[in-house]
């Protein structure tokens, strides 16, 4: 961590003006003494200086009052930024409502378990168990997508893995993440700053301790600029998945149809053979001589049946056209091969995107809901997409999430320029 300023508010209070201003800063930044007239009575006394303590005093002043709003407003948020950015959301689930099957090796399940379900009254004692019941463990289903992921795939899933079971709080800045210190570092410094009391010397060295804390912000720059772009990509991700639905229909449509044209051709097949074995009977019977048993009748042919076609379904749109609609019609459109419609609708209606998932996935496990007649790869792929479309919900709370701890402390830094500029208008 490149941190090493130290904030000491209470040293503040010094009783010097240049203690004072020793107190905040890299400790790479080093304030000077105000010049002062030393009167030797060997020589005549140096001529005076240009600046007089009272304009220092009136530049200090006047940068005390312009960080009143980070004393109110702003330094408030960030006192307790970073218990704001790692409290969860109540309505987060803490795990994907689609999730991919367990890797490594499987856990064994679990126990059942001893129950007492029967007790009796001890004088002075603790009751006593007189009947015991066994209680079977309850295991959760799930709807799981078993698909392998594609590389792009992966890595978004894995960016926001943490995120989803974190509850929506930022894993970056967890007990063990990876901005933590620097995040909590920076935003106690910046607010100790800016709450430091009121002294002559505010100024000295203003600009070197702004441009130091600014930099140590490039690291958190740089994270929401991965996070936004993978929210930015997960955009295309889903929407092929979503596209991929409609392609799988299509290439089982196909396929039907080719079956189906194979059953043709063997019937007819058949039936030539047939046609002519009768043709060679008949100038079998005709050559026959006078009197002699008629050979047996053919047999007519075992034809095989002709497979019902599917309804022939909408072919694929390009993809681009999927990446543009919103999030309810891609829902939809991948609730619509396993789902009555009435539900799928009733679903894509939900306003909160994250409820729309745990709703899904409640019809999907529901026995009543005739999930398991849908085609094996149009189910599959329907799952794939659900589970794509949710990542892309969690990707763009991900990015605002951390979108709000960077507008945080780049705000923060902001009006601390502001006022600098404005008000240290005094020569150091």
């Amino acid at each position: 961590m490149l941190i090493r300023a130290t904030v000491a508010v209470a040293l503040i209070v010094t009783t010097t003006p240049f203690a004072a201003a020793q107190t905040f800063g890299p400790s790479s930044v080093r304030q000077r003494a105000p010049a002062t007239t030393i009167d030797r009575p060997e020589r005549a006394a140096e001529p005076a200086p240009q600046q007089t303590v009272g304009e220092s005093e009136a530049c200090a002043d006047a940068y005390y009052s312009a960080l009143e709003p980070l004393r109110t407003g702003r330094g408030a948020v960030l006192a307790n930024l970073l218990r704001a950015m790692r409290a969860t959301d109540p309505d987060l689930p803490g795990k994907w409502q689609v999730s991919a099957p367990p890797s490594g090796k499987p856990k064994p399940p679990p126990k059942p378990e001893r129950v007492c379900v029967e007790t009796k009254d001890m004088p002075g004692k603790a009751p006593r168990c007189v009947r015991y019941e066994t209680k079977q463990p309850v295991v959760p289903p799930e709807v799981i997508a078993r698909t392998a992921p594609s590389a792009d795939e992966a890595r978004v899933l894995k960016t926001v893995e943490d995120f989803v079971q974190a509850r929506g709080a930022l894993p970056d800045v967890g007990s063990n993440g990876r901005q933590a210190f620097l995040v909590q570092r920076v935003a106690q410094d910046i607010h100790s700053y800016a709450t430091q009391p009121r002294h002559p010397n505010m100024c000295a060295g203003s600009r070197e301790v702004l441009e130091f804390y600014g930099g140590q912000l490039a690291p958190i720059k740089r994270r929401l600029d991965d996070l936004q772009s993978v929210a930015k990509q997960t955009v295309p991700l889903a929407a092929q998945r979503v596209r991929a639905i409609a392609a799988t229909e299509m290439r089982l449509y196909d396929k039907a149809v080719a079956d189906a044209a194979k059953v043709e051709e063997q019937r007819m097949k058949l039936l030539d053979a047939h046609k002519a074995a009768v043709t060679k009977a008949a100038e079998a019977v005709a050559a026959l001589p006078a009197g002699a048993p008629p050979p047996a009748p053919l047999v007519e042919p075992v034809l095989p049946p002709v497979p019902p076609l599917p309804a022939k379904p909408n072919g694929p749109a390009k993809l681009e056209d999927y990446a543009v609609v919103g999030l309810p019609s891609l829902v939809s459109e991948a609730l619509r091969p396993v789902l009555p419609q009435a539900l799928v609708t009733e679903i894509a209606d939900e306003k909160i995107p994250v409820k729309m998932f745990a709703r899904a996935r409640t019809a999907l496990l529901d026995p009543q809901v005739a999930v398991a007649t849908v085609p094996a790869d149009v189910r599959e792929a329907s799952l794939m997409a659900l589970r794509l479309l949710e990542a892309r919900v969690y990707a763009d709370r991900y990015a605002a999430r951390y979108k709000e701890l960077d507008g945080a402390l780049s705000s923060a830094m902001t009006d601390l320029r502001a006022a600098q500029a404005s008000s240290c208008t005094c020569r150091d």
